[in-house]
């Protein structure tokens, strides 16, 4: 079977740059409509894997109240 796995971690970042910035993190198979439900839009960035995880404890204490965990 080819492709990555549906529950590999997707996050999905806003204007990271700006103090306005919103994140997603959620899996793959459910990062469209994380992302929808968030009204994310351009320029975002998509970082896809385990990285992911390893970051979630770095950016809550970021930014928490920009954050949506699904």
């Amino acid at each position: 079977k080819a492709g990555m796995a549906v529950d590999m971690p997707v996050a999905v970042v806003q204007n990271g740059t700006l103090a306005g910035s919103q994140h997603v993190i959620s899996t793959l198979s459910h990062i469209e409509s994380v992302v929808t439900q968030a009204q994310l839009g351009s320029p975002s960035i998509i970082i896809i894997g385990q990285v992911v995880t390893l970051a979630l404890a770095q950016v809550m204490t970021f930014s928490e109240e920009n954050i949506h965990v699904a």
